[in-house]
């Protein structure tokens, strides 16, 4: 790597070269989140990550998954709210939302979706608990917008909801 570099710097390209991370391409940023004791970290398409049941529980791999995306900073947590419903609508048609709330968690504002989705040919009826935020740095041309998306059959999700809002409500930016 650091012949790599001085070949660069040497053909006197270095006001052309980016560097990711830096100022002026942030990286996603930091956080810490915990989880329970025996559920594992890994890492899923289109995520910054996810943690998650060892095993799966009837058939469903119960999860949060921490989603990130940049947006311009004119969009507001019900815009994001709204374009998240409609991508769980075009992968489940007949989703229905069970409930919806502006909650605190410590200097997060946090919308909240509780989501029922119908079973499908491979599975049974699913749940999903969904935290919308934004990120801290808000004075940017993007911002940060995160998701914490919990999966869990149907039947199970009474039982694993204070866990889920545990996942969430430990969510801190560093």
């Amino acid at each position: 790597m650091t012949d790599l570099v001085d070949e660069v710097i040497a053909l006197n390209t270095r006001d052309r070269v980016v560097v990711y991370p830096s100022v002026f391409a942030r990286p996603v940023p930091s956080f810490v989140l915990s989880k329970p004791d025996d559920w594992i970290v890994t890492e899923l398409p289109q995520t910054v990550m996810a943690v998650g049941t060892p095993e799966p529980v009837d058939g469903v791999w119960v999860n949060a998954s921490v989603v990130h995306e940049r947006v311009l900073p004119t969009m507001s947590i019900e815009i994001a709210a709204q374009a998240s419903w409609g991508q769980v609508k075009r992968a489940y048609a007949h989703a229905e939302i069970g409930d919806e709330k502006m909650m605190t968690f410590g200097e997060l504002e946090v919308y909240m979706r509780g989501t029922d989705l119908p079973a499908t040919q491979d599975g049974p009826p699913l749940a999903q608990v969904t935290a919308i935020f934004f990120g801290p740095e808000r004075d940017r041309p993007t911002v940060d917008l995160f998701q914490i998306v919990c999966t869990a059959p149907h039947a199970k999700m009474p039982e694993l909801l204070p866990t889920f809002v545990a996942i969430i409500g430990s969510f801190t930016f560093l």
